[in-house]
């Protein structure tokens, strides 16, 4: 690979983070959505106590009240429940240590990461496929490079809508999942 494709690949790989993480930053500050205003995505509904449950752990974990050896957990979950809802995300438990002011902001923010991450990893997950194919009559890297961004972006972004109205912490598997998937081809 020569200077010029590196720079490519490079910038390449910038713009499939950058795009769907800036577009949804745009939207959610013209929409006035945290961490850029006051409204908020994270609703709470009466099947699933979620957020009240990572508040409670948010608060346990800032009072000293935590433990791992607790064997009841957060909010009446035992510690088997309470591990896959908050410490299998870094980003949870990281938005974890802001001050509760601001915990709501962190997630937000951490969510537009997440969005960046998982069209970061789709471009990865489409270029490594695309490699080896034709892409046209001229067979220039730079076409398949940019449908691999355009897609990549289109990944991200319906990700973040359909995985945000489940249930936010599944976005980690927005971003995990084209790694995954690269890894189960390449190990076999």
């Amino acid at each position: 690979m020569n200077t010029k494709q590196v720079d490519n690949k490079k910038v390449f790989l910038l713009l499939s983070f950058l795009l769907p993480a800036g577009i949804l930053s745009i939207l959610m500050y013209y929409k006035n959505i945290l961490p850029f205003g006051n409204i908020t995505l994270f609703t709470d509904s009466p099947t699933s106590k979620i957020l009240s449950a990572y508040y409670r752990f948010h608060m346990q974990l800032h009072n000293g009240s935590f433990s791992l050896l607790n064997p009841s957990g957060v909010n009446n979950l035992s510690m088997a429940d309470t591990i896959p809802f908050f410490f299998c995300s870094p980003f949870t438990l990281i938005s974890a240590l802001f001050p509760t002011a601001y915990t709501f902001h962190a997630l937000a923010a951490f969510n537009i990461l997440r969005i960046g991450l998982a069209g970061l990893f789709m471009y990865l997950f489409l270029d490594h496929h695309g490699r080896n194919q034709k892409t046209g009559a001229d067979n220039n890297p730079s076409d398949a490079s940019f449908f691999s961004v355009f897609f990549a972006c289109a990944y991200a972004l319906s990700s973040s809508l359909i995985v945000q109205q489940v249930d936010y912490r599944y976005i980690d598997f927005a971003f995990l999942l084209p790694l995954l998937f690269l890894f189960f081809e390449q190990s076999t």
